[in-house]
């Protein structure tokens, strides 16, 4: 169920960017550079990865 819901909230939040919106069966490349992954993390405090 969290999945689903994370899911809904970054396609939704990035669905006009061009370089950041998300989607299940692409990843773009945005979501692969290791400042990404970082400021990913520092977002969702109190989850460990």
């Amino acid at each position: 169920m969290w999945e689903q819901y994370f899911t809904a909230l970054l396609t939704e939040t990035t669905k006009d960017s061009v370089y950041m919106k998300y989607s299940k069966s692409k990843l773009m490349p945005f979501y692969l550079q290791p400042g990404t992954a970082n400021m990913i993390k520092s977002e969702i405090k109190g989850i460990k990865l």
